[in-house]
């Protein structure tokens, strides 16, 4: 029988790993937190700051089974019950109550993009069916440019910076119904496979964007970082695995060098074109956005191995920070091209958060039940840093998430 690896100290906000490694966060909740506490602790403030203008980003991250999927909510949000949506519906329907409240629906639209990243490869989980760009399914067996081979996709970096992705559909939604409909449909047409932990694995990186006016909200539901040995992988489900877990080590390897002041300064390496995956998150990890990293993890004793290395990246995510700025509309053009607020507010860290896995049971469709899958999170403030001078030192800006003792080896 597994046993519980994970102790969680709401009070605190402390977390034990094992018997020995402990890790500080702002906030940490039990496995019987509900969605909608989780959301308001972590996410709401980030749509707020997208209704202002900022660009934002929520990245979960964790073994295969911990949580992800279920915590983001692309799975099926038309057939839930309200209380078990995950963020990405919830953050819809934020979004457009705000803009309701706000008058601002009859002169702004909402528009939405879904892309995967499969086997190193992006696709439109929005393009129609036989599509050269459309999504997977079920899995049987100067401006800089990357092409996709057979997608019609490119991804594409401005000389200031900006990264773009051309040829993915781009479909307007005006209600929250509409929205919700286009992430079904990107949801269903995701790749997915049966695994020895999980019965309907992510077998693929999932991106959900949504644009609104001229800031975008990057939601990110990663494919796990798994075993080969464990998930009883072989011939296509293979390569699958060893693309997911080099795509992930290329996430690690970008986020300790954004972590590592030195890097940082003008001049210092950050390895984003190792994969696909850190090209299209080169401006929510390095550049303009405000963003916040979920890191999911198991409470059962068998994934100790990948609790840690997920609790290493959520401590190394904490040192990266970005500069992001209000984007705003230029007035009087007729190409409605987009500049940036002239002031650039003060560094803020990438806020970090935790989920905890509320069983010890192994990762079939059961341990993707709410019951099992809701949890807790760490969270730092970011709206409220935003609106502090440049000149205030970051370390006075934020909370940082610390791991206060890690023993050698």
């Amino acid at each position: 029988m597994l046993q519980a690896c994970v102790a969680v100290n709401e009070h605190t906000g402390g977390v034990l790993l094992g018997k020995q490694r402990q890790f500080q966060f702002d906030h940490a909740f039990g496995p019987h937190t509900a969605q909608e506490q989780v959301y308001g602790c972590c996410v709401a403030d980030l749509v707020d700051a997208v209704v202002e203008g900022y660009n934002a980003t929520v990245l979960a991250y964790g073994p295969t089974g911990s949580g992800k999927t279920y915590t983001m909510g692309t799975g099926s949000a038309l057939h839930c019950m309200p209380e078990q949506q995950g963020i990405i519906p919830r953050v819809i329907r934020h979004l457009f109550d705000v803009i309701q409240s706000a008058g601002d629906n009859r002169s702004f639209v909402v528009r939405a993009q879904f892309l995967e990243i499969y086997n190193e490869e992006v696709r439109d989980l929005l393009a129609p069916p036989g599509s050269s760009s459309s999504g997977g399914g079920m899995c049987t067996g100067g401006m800089l440019q990357d092409r996709q081979r057979g997608s019609g996709i490119a991804i594409r970096e401005c000389p200031d910076g900006q990264i773009l992705v051309a040829g993915a559909r781009e479909e307007v939604a005006s209600s929250y119904e509409d929205l919700v409909r286009l992430l079904d449909v990107g949801a269903l047409a995701r790749a997915t496979g049966a695994t020895a932990l999980n019965e309907q694995s992510s077998r693929s990186h999932a991106i959900f964007t949504i644009i609104y006016r001229c800031a975008k909200f990057h939601l990110v539901d990663l494919a796990g970082s798994e075993s080969t040995r464990r998930t009883g992988a072989v011939g296509a489900r293979f390569k699958e695995t060893v693309t997911i877990n080099q795509g992930l080590l290329a996430l690690g390897n970008v986020i300790s060098a954004l972590g590592d002041e030195r890097r940082r300064l003008p001049g210092g390496h950050v390895p984003y074109r190792n994969s696909k995956l850190t090209r299209l998150l080169q401006d929510s990890l390095g550049g303009n956005s405000k963003t916040l990293m979920i890191a999911c993890v198991s409470s059962a004793d068998d994934v100790l191995d990948e609790n840690l290395n997920t609790l290493k990246y959520a401590g190394r995510a904490r040192h990266i920070k970005n500069r992001p700025v209000v984007n705003r509309q230029q007035l009087g053009s007729s190409g409605g091209g987009v500049v940036a607020e002239v002031q650039v507010c003060a560094c803020i860290p990438c806020l970090v958060a935790l989920l905890v896995l509320g069983t010890a049971l192994h990762c079939t469709a059961a341990a993707a039940s709410p019951v099992c899958c809701t949890a807790g999170a760490l969270t730092v403030s970011c709206k409220r840093m935003s609106r502090q001078p440049a000149a205030v030192p970051a370390k006075v800006l934020c909370s940082q998430a610390a791991c206060l003792q890690e023993p050698p080896g």
